[in-house]
């Protein structure tokens, strides 16, 4: 799992920093904003 454990890892902090930014729109909080420049 060389090469899958690390694109895993891509995948789960891509679906974080959207969920996040979905939630932050969703709170008018502009979470989107801090949590992506943040990665």
């Amino acid at each position: 799992m060389t090469i899958g454990a690390p694109t895993f890892f891509l995948i789960v902090l891509f679906l974080i920093s959207v969920a996040a930014g979905f939630l932050g729109s969703l709170l008018g909080l502009g979470g989107g904003m801090i949590v992506i420049p943040a990665l």
